[in-house]
């Protein structure tokens, strides 16, 4: 049922439970979700991705930071047409090659605007999701 989705995000966190967060939330907003432990996994990830609407990622992360993974995907032009998210405490200024950023601690509710700016979707969630806070 792939017209239930309404576009792919890779979520790139090395804190599982902000990264397991985060995917659970925006699955139930009728996204599909992936998930990388760090900008290697998600570097690998990426041109995997059918679709791919949006990159969400922390900057401060092992193996490989969010800073390192924007500069490998703006490197490649099959990769650098995707939108970044940030979410991270690490960064207030603009960053390049960065399409928006959230202020960790997150709200949710601007997580959730925020994607949908670049992925669409003022949908329901799906029958018997509930908001999560």
């Amino acid at each position: 049922m792939p017209d239930e989705f309404l576009g792919t995000i890779l979520i790139a966190e090395d804190d599982a439970a902000i990264r397991d967060g985060l995917s659970m939330s925006l699955e139930i907003e009728g996204y599909r979700v992936r998930t990388a432990r760090n900008g290697q996994e998600a570097l690998a990830i990426l041109p995997e991705l059918e679709s791919p609407g949006l990159l969400l990622l922390d900057l401060l992360m092992p193996v490989m930071s969010g800073w390192a993974l924007i500069e490998a995907k703006n490197a490649d032009p099959a990769l650098a047409s995707i939108p970044v998210v940030v979410i991270s405490a690490a960064e207030r200024e603009p960053l390049p090659g960065v399409a928006a950023f959230v202020p960790k601690p997150y709200d949710l509710h601007q997580v959730i605007d925020t994607v949908r700016r670049f992925c669409g979707g003022e949908r329901a969630p799906r029958a018997g999701a509930r908001w999560l806070n």
